[in-house]
């Protein structure tokens, strides 16, 4: 049971990508709620965003799907939450989901301040150029 008007499930996530081998097809619903990272080159502190999802929680919280205000956004981040980021991604990359729960604190403007609580699936898939990168699929938790 698909429900193409809301955000999926993570299991749907999961099991679109088990029945792909992680190869981004058949994936139009999903897509748009995700962003494709590509690991840091060249020794860069944080992951290369290369695909924003039009629904994605990134896509949100700038306000649109704008992948350098995202990295500008991403270059303010303190060098140690950066790293675990990376890290994550690595882990990821190499072939092992991960789903965790995370919260992010931050200033938007002067006179907003991010305060978010997400879980986050990370996965490794390959784009049709064959590129390895990987999938971030984060859902904000509801507010109890």
């Amino acid at each position: 049971g698909q429900s193409p008007e809301g955000p999926p499930k993570f299991e749907e996530v999961l099991s679109w990508w088990r029945d792909t081998g992680g190869q981004l097809v058949n994936c139009d619903h999903i897509i748009e709620h995700c962003d494709l990272h590509q690991l840091p080159i060249d020794h860069t502190p944080r992951t290369q965003v290369r695909r924003l999802g039009a629904n994605s929680l990134a896509t949100k919280i700038i306000g649109s799907p704008d992948i350098d205000r995202l990295h500008q956004e991403m270059d303010k981040a303190i060098p140690e939450d950066s790293r675990r980021v990376t890290e994550a991604y690595m882990t990821a990359q190499n072939g092992t989901p991960l789903i965790s729960c995370e919260s992010m604190r931050g200033k938007l403007t002067s006179e907003d301040t991010l305060r978010l609580d997400y879980d986050r699936l990370l996965l490794p898939v390959v784009n049709e150029r064959g590129e390895r990168l990987v999938l971030n699929y984060s859902k904000e938790v509801a507010a109890l």
